[in-house]
């Protein structure tokens, strides 16, 4: 997993920052029988994404990407 958040100007890292978390951009669901859940965790997905404003972001290096809690209200996932 990366030590570093993916967000446009944020240098926080694992290494230096003891009190910040780190959290996963949400993977898509495949449910075959619950589509709905499959739509919103691509809608779910896209906004993370959205919020991140990286152009340079392929598929490649979103699937381990992470998003440190500075990026969140709370300071927590919801």
């Amino acid at each position: 997993m990366p030590s570093f958040c993916g967000v446009v100007n944020c240098g926080s890292t694992r290494n230096r920052d003891e009190n910040v978390t780190f959290f996963r951009i949400p993977a898509i669901l495949h449910f075959k029988h619950k589509t709905n859940l499959n739509e919103l965790s691509a809608n779910r997905r896209q906004k993370w994404l959205n919020a991140i404003k990286r152009a340079d972001f392929p598929e490649s290096k979103q699937k381990d990407a992470v998003v440190c809690s500075r990026h969140f209200i709370s300071g927590k996932s919801k």
